[in-house]
């Protein structure tokens, strides 16, 4: 089970579980974030804490009200300004580089693990004053492929202190997990998009990224999937894998290493002409995989749509995942799909 604190505000007051954390005034913009590297606290391995900070991108990336800058941008700062890892520990000089990335919050964070418990804590930092604006502990006894859990209950907390109402995670089940695959609900508040009849949008899918453990093999493999899922829609036109790469080269960009933001990948997608875009993020932690989608408009640069599945599964079984996936996005384009 998940034991948790709940993300509270820093008033000067104690924290307190059951008080109930007023949202921060929301404007018509979204506010940036970004997510700097788990700590790897006592007991935990930093390829743990790593794949842990990919989850918490991976999830707040679906929030419509934020805008997640990208832990790229944060190493190369951090190259720039020739700091390290140990350099980065404290506010003094995370705060500055958020101001340098342009972030106007920032989620810092340390995991570490007593006996079988993992502890997560969390820091939700105003850039602009530098002020610890909210917090939250949350501890699970479970196994290494349980966190994804943890970090669905952290980020759903940070989620909500911006106006969402991301509903509660449950806690991991007791006992042997079903294979796959586990859907999650559907955010809310994207709108289906139909084609004028015997019209088809076009659709470019950037190579889904491979994250934590995963190896990129696996990315590259469920990347082609998809695009197969997606090609006998008759309301999609999905521009060659090929093309892409050939763009994507042509440019001087290392596919998703080199262009993981989206501004950068909407860029690619005007070039072949693309009308929608979709990006993707597979995280390995322990035997569970999770697959996150995100539909973004070309033209205005937003995201449309997004989607996330999970499966406790072999590599040899993960394509599941993409066909679940695909459903949902072909589904939004109004084809009737069963999922």
């Amino acid at each position: 089970m998940i034991l948790m604190t709940a993300l509270v505000p820093q008033n000067g007051g104690g924290r307190d579980a059951k008080k109930a954390l007023p949202p921060e005034a929301v404007s018509p913009s979204k506010t940036s974030l970004t997510v700097y590297a788990i700590k790897a606290g006592g007991g935990v391995e930093p390829a743990l804490a790593s794949t842990l900070t990919s989850l918490f991108i991976q999830q707040l990336s679906l929030s419509p009200r934020l805008i997640v800058i990208d832990e790229a941008m944060i190493k190369k700062v951090m190259e720039q300004q020739a700091l390290n890892q140990s350099d980065v520990s404290d506010t003094s000089i995370q705060v500055p580089v958020g101001k340098l990335i342009q972030a106007q919050k920032m989620v810092v964070g340390e995991l570490s693990k007593l006996g079988s418990t993992y502890l997560l804590n969390t820091k939700l930092l105003d850039i602009a004053t530098g002020a610890v604006e909210a917090s939250g502990s949350y501890q699970c006894p479970c196994r290494e492929e349980d966190l994804a859990r943890l970090v669905a209950q952290a980020t759903a907390q940070i989620r909500n202190h911006f106006g969402e109402n991301v509903p509660a995670v449950e806690p991991p089940p007791v006992g042997p997990q079903p294979g796959f695959p586990i859907a999650e609900p559907q955010p809310a508040g994207y709108p289906t998009q139909c084609p004028a009849e015997g019209q088809k949008i076009s659709v470019a899918i950037y190579p889904i990224k491979a994250s934590g453990a995963t190896e990129k093999a696996v990315a590259s493999a469920l990347t082609s999937l998809l695009s197969s899922e997606l090609t006998p829609s008759p309301r999609l036109a999905v521009i060659e894998e090929a093309m892409l790469k050939e763009v994507i080269a042509r440019q001087l960009q290392n596919e998703s290493d080199a262009c993981d933001d989206t501004s950068c990948q909407v860029e690619i997608g005007k070039l072949v002409k693309a009308q929608k875009m979709i990006t993707g993020d597979l995280v390995k932690l322990g035997t569970r995989y999770i697959l996150s989608l995100k539909l973004v408009d070309i033209q205005t640069g937003t995201m449309e749509f997004s989607t996330r599945d999970q499966c406790a599964c072999n590599e040899d079984q993960v394509d599941q995942l993409v066909t679940v996936a695909a459903a949902r996005v072909r589904s939004h384009f109004c084809e009737k799909v069963p999922e």
